[in-house]
């Protein structure tokens, strides 16, 4: 598969290299500098009908790692801030409508088998997930040692100790 050919991605994992690809090649730009120049999306993303969004740090994580397939805008967006150009390229909006279809067919499935997953390794462990209502763990009282300040009238102060004159 060519790593910027995004025609030729045949799952979210395909796509999430191809967009890691287009990252590197734009300078990877830091994901903070990404969501700074999103920030106040607004317009339509040329050669399309959809609006500018915001391109968070958390959602370009979990997009770029494959965890999350990204809305069309999304992609678009990303694709538009790291210099490709949305008119003449239009193979980026047709993977994403192409592998719409496969992640909706998939999605409640896959979903269901993430949630099965978590239920079986975390009922497999001794311990029992604590309740919502039941009672923290009770603390032991500590001591804790601190000195006034300032010192009470009864101590002699030692000026000569804190000064830096001589």
């Amino acid at each position: 598969m060519d790593d910027l050919d995004p025609s030729k991605a045949d799952s979210v994992g395909d796509l999430a290299a191809c967009l890691m690809r287009v990252r590197l090649c734009a300078g990877e730009p830091a994901y903070r500098a990404l969501e700074r120049q999103t920030l106040h999306a607004s317009g339509l993303l040329l050669g399309t009908r959809l609006e500018r969004v915001r391109l968070t740090r958390s959602t370009l994580s979990d997009v770029l790692r494959g965890r999350k397939f990204p809305s069309k805008a999304f992609l678009l967006t990303f694709v538009d801030a790291c210099g490709i150009d949305l008119e003449t390229d239009p193979r980026w909006a047709q993977a994403w409508d192409r592998l719409a279809v496969q992640d909706q067919q998939a999605g409640p499935a896959a979903e269901e088998v993430e949630r099965l997953r978590w239920r079986t390794k975390n009922s497999a462990s001794n311990s029992p997930r604590p309740s919502i209502r039941s009672k923290p763990p009770e603390l032991k009282p500590r001591t804790i040692w601190a000195s006034t300040w300032p010192w009470p009238a009864s101590e002699p102060k030692d000026d000569k100790a804190c000064s830096t004159r001589t």
